[in-house]
Order: structure tokens, then sequence, then C-alpha cells
């Protein structure tokens, strides 16, 4: 095979990563200018970017984040690349614009080619218990050679999976919450969407960095990726990242704190927190710093 063909096949298979940024760059023009006029606000576009309708708002949503993430990776000077860029690999640089090229075709196809993306590339968009039982098995191992089943990178497609647990325990983490028993004194599950919405209808008890309510819609979001393993687009994980962010990693007096902060009001005692949960969830909440 001469070298012209070779180079030529590389660009077919999305394996050339200038290339790859080149079509993502184009197709990002083309996202903005249908954009000018429909931009969604921060709070709408989170909603609608998460939402289990596909309608026209969704479809701007999934718009608006294309374009976030395309900005990412081609802007030398974007934020994630004068963070990242020295310890990216060409092959995390090259993963990731193909994953954002393999999702925008399918998200294309899906609308009934609204987007007039000229890629047609298509692949299973669920995985299967295989993939997660391999990763289980070679956790241990540094060097894993673990065949994709579905022609997808299995640490893009599970990111929500650990977006949720993220979310889950630092809500925990938060309140100090060790233990919720019923009134019989046995464990009792109370599931972090329901004490989401508990801190969303009291807004005072708690000071946090991300919109309570876009936690809400991201937990949701996440929660149905564990019950059915079908995949989101890359870029909706991606944003999912960047919205949460604050919450564990916080830049103050100049240092960056990766573990994040408590943020339970300073005029809310641990007690009178206490008191409203086991009202309102009709359960024993044991909460301590101990």
């Amino acid at each position: 095979m001469n070298e012209k063909i070779a180079d030529e096949l590389q660009k077919i298979l999305y394996r050339d990563i200038d290339n790859n940024l080149e079509l993502l760059i184009q197709f990002k023009v083309k996202l903005e200018e249908r954009l000018s006029a429909n931009k969604l606000a921060d709070c709408e576009f989170v909603k609608y970017l998460y939402s289990e309708d596909i309608d026209e708002k969704w479809l701007l949503a999934q718009c608006q984040s294309i374009c976030n993430q395309i900005e990412k990776i081609s802007n030398e000077s974007s934020l994630f690349n004068t963070h990242y860029n020295k310890i990216l690999t060409d092959n995390d640089k090259l993963r990731l614009s193909q994953e954002l090229i393999y999702d925008i075709s399918y998200l294309d196809e899906i609308t009934g080619y609204k987007l007039n993306w000229e890629q047609r590339i298509t692949r299973p968009n669920n995985l299967v218990s295989n993939q997660f039982f391999l990763y289980a098995k070679f956790a241990y191992f540094t060097k894993k050679y673990i065949p994709e089943l579905t022609n997808r990178h299995f640490e893009f497609s599970s990111m929500p999976m650990l977006i949720r647990q993220a979310i889950e325990l630092k809500i925990k983490e938060m309140i100090y919450l060790k233990r919720v028993a019923g009134k019989n004194g046995k464990f009792r599950m109370i599931g972090i969407s329901a004490i989401l919405d508990f801190f969303i209808n009291k807004k005072n008890l708690i000071v946090s960095p991300v919109d309570l309510e876009l936690l809400s819609f991201i937990n949701k979001w996440t929660n149905a990726f564990v019950h059915t393993a079908i995949i989101p687009f890359c870029w909706q994980s991606l944003e999912a990242v960047d919205i949460i962010e604050p919450l564990f990693a916080i830049e103050k007096d100049g240092v960056i704190k990766m573990h994040g902060f408590n943020y339970l009001s300073k005029n809310i005692s641990l007690s009178a927190l206490k008191l409203d949960l086991d009202k309102h969830f009709d359960a024993d909440f044991t909460l301590g710093t101990n």
C-alpha cells in the first residue's frame, strides 16, 4: 500500500487527528450560525441537554454542547488545553475527536439528518454485560488488553456511572450522612434523587457552588444510564463533569482543593438538619463528623 492510500485510509477511519479536528471545526462554524439566534440560557441548556424528550430545545442543547466540546480540543488557548495539553497524548486527543465525530453522526441520524453532517457512521448504542465484567476482572492489571465489544471506548461510555457516584457521595459528605434507618431501626434506602429534591425545596440549608436543580437533572440522567446501559452522547458526559467540578475542585486563596468543600449553611446545625430530614422522610438520619 503506497503512502497516499495509507493516508486516505487513516482519514476514512478517523485515525488522523488533524483531519478529525478540521472536520469538527468546520461543523462548529455551521452550528454556531444555527445557534446565533437561538442559544439557550444556562439553566435551560442543562435542563434540555439531559432531557428524555427529543424535541427542538433538546436538539438545540446538544448543538450548544457539541460546540463547547469542539472549542475545548480545537482552541489551543481554551482552558481545557491550558490545563491539560501537556499531559494529553496524541491518542487521547484522537479518541476524543473520534467520539465526537461518531456521536454527531448518530445524533444527525436519529433527528432525521437535521444537522446535515456528511459523515455516516453506524455503531451500537448500548453497552453489553461482558464489557463491564471484563473491566472488573482486569481492574488490577496495569495494562489491559480488553476488546471494545461495541466499537466504543468504554471509558467514555461508562462516564455517567462515575458521575452518578461522585454526586451521590458528595451530597452525603456535604451533610455528614452516615446512615438512614426506618422507625424500626433497620436500614432504609433513600435515594439521592429524593435527598436532592428535599434540599431544592429548602434552599436555605445548603450553599452550593452548583445549582441543585442542575445537579438533579444530571443525577436523573445518570440514573437512567445505570439502569439501561444506553450510551449517552460523549459531550453530555463531558459537560456534566464541567458542571459539577466546582463541588470537587475549588480554588480558594490561590490553592486548588481537589477534595472540594462542604456547603452546609453556617447558621444550620447538624441537629437541626437531622430534625428536618427525619420529619420529611419519616426516618432516622444519623449525621456526624466523627
